[in-house]
């Protein structure tokens, strides 16, 4: 691997950041966990592991959950307004091993506001501080899990159908239409997809679908003209599968973004 690869330290405990307009942070890895709520704009984050590499977009109301060491880079799509809480891996008990991506609850959105004000430049936090901390993190632990994320394929096969789906968004191609364009048939398809991805075709393309909708809305395409370019039958059947994989409306997600 040729890129250059940042390490932040470890600091005990908790401590936090936030930024009014992320752009762009090349690859890195720290120490601590990591907790990121994209408060606004949306963010794209890729990890890397010995295993694979996985793409995470997060719209506007989306978190991740990054554990300690995880090697990392995030870009936004928008100027994007987010906010890190960052955990001493000690502390991190029951939560996942693997990066996870969550929807952000009302009351989850409100205890990273509050733990985001906490001074920790002093090093010790308060006690009731501390129970907001754990609060958050209990949170973060039972909160719904996002499906806007996908392993990058190995398989050539599986490569040649996920650049098509992004270059063709619209494509409404059965499996076995587009498995002659790639060399492969149906059934080995869908066996690659459960086998690599972990998920159907319905969803890879949905989920790619809905990357390129959150994309145009966030660069002011008004619905309806998403909802025809994408190749959904109607704005009620786009807002069913947007609602799904976002958790809120694309009204909302707009509204949110304004």
């Amino acid at each position: 691997m040729t890129d250059e690869v940042s390490i932040i330290p470890l600091k005990e405990g908790f401590f936090s950041s936030a930024y009014t307009h992320f752009k762009k942070r090349s690859w890195h890895r720290h120490e601590a966990a990591q907790i990121i709520y994209c408060v606004k704009g949306s963010l794209r984050v890729q990890t890397r592991t010995s295993d694979a590499e996985h793409f995470w977009y997060l719209p506007a109301q989306q978190g991740l959950f990054l554990p300690s060491n995880v090697l990392h880079a995030a870009e936004a799509e928008k100027n994007a307004h987010t906010v890190s809480i960052y955990v001493d891996p000690r502390l991190m008990r029951g939560f996942a091993k693997d990066s996870t991506g969550f929807h952000v609850s009302n009351l989850l959105r409100e205890l990273v506001f509050e733990c985001s004000k906490i001074d920790f430049s002093k090093g010790e936090v308060e006690e009731e501080a501390k129970r907001l901390l754990l609060c958050l993190m209990d949170q973060v632990r039972v909160s719904k899990k996002d499906t806007m994320n996908f392993a990058l394929p190995q398989n050539p096969m599986l490569q040649k159908l996920v650049d098509i789906l992004f270059k063709e968004a619209e494509n409404k191609d059965s499996l076995a239409v587009l498995g002659k364009r790639v060399g492969a048939s149906s059934k080995t398809l869908a066996r690659a997809l459960r086998g690599e991805l972990r998920m159907s075709f319905t969803t890879l393309r949905n989920t790619i679908k809905i990357l390129h909708a959150c994309k145009a809305l966030n660069s002011e395409i008004s619905i309806i003209e998403v909802v025809y370019t994408l190749g959904f039958p109607s704005q009620p059947a786009f807002t069913t599968v947007f609602k799904r994989y976002i958790g809120i409306t694309p009204k909302r997600y707009v509204e949110m973004n304004a």
